[in-house]
């Protein structure tokens, strides 16, 4: 199993990251955090339970003093974009989004579906795995990997194999 290297603790700060441990609750006690799914420049990005719809969903948890384009970029393309179109089942679903207040600042929290797993955190093993559970489609250079609107067969434990 591979796991990512964790965010540097000098990011947990004043205008930063926002700390998280399992089984925290965000957004009125609606989504759970479950596991972490990884970190970027400016987020943490965790797996949540939605108590409302009873379904996952990933939490993307912006540092403070960051300003956020990608929820306004992804409504723009979610309101302009058509769904018979070639491509538009890549866009990523923005499922709910909010503002948590917590002991480093205002964050810009982003519920999104979950995906698939980060390339960038790939062994050899998981690699083989994923193209061994068959990709059905990549004519068009990116295969869908949602659960529900797959258009790949990616096995459950090639997913976990990634977290």
């Amino acid at each position: 199993m591979y796991f990512a290297p964790a965010e540097p603790l000098l990011r947990y700060k004043s205008g930063g990251l926002h700390p998280v441990h399992f089984g925290d609750t965000f957004h009125n006690g609606r989504y759970t955090v479950v596991h972490k799914l990884g970190y970027g420049a400016s987020s943490t990005i965790w797996l949540v339970n939605d108590a409302q719809t009873n379904t996952f969903a990933s939490l993307k948890i912006v540092a403070a003093s960051k300003t956020v384009t990608e929820l306004a970029i992804l409504q723009h393309l979610t309101a302009t974009h058509d769904p018979m179109e070639d491509g538009s089942q890549h866009v990523v679903q923005i499922l709910d989004h909010f503002v948590h207040e917590g002991p480093n600042g205002r964050h810009q929290c982003l519920v999104q579906e979950v995906l698939g797993p980060s390339f960038s955190g790939c062994n050899m093993e998981t690699l083989y795995d994923f193209w061994a559970g068959g990709i059905s489609s990549i004519g068009d250079g990116a295969p869908a990997l949602r659960p529900n609107r797959a258009r790949s067969r990616v096995p459950a434990q090639t997913w976990r194999l990634a977290w």
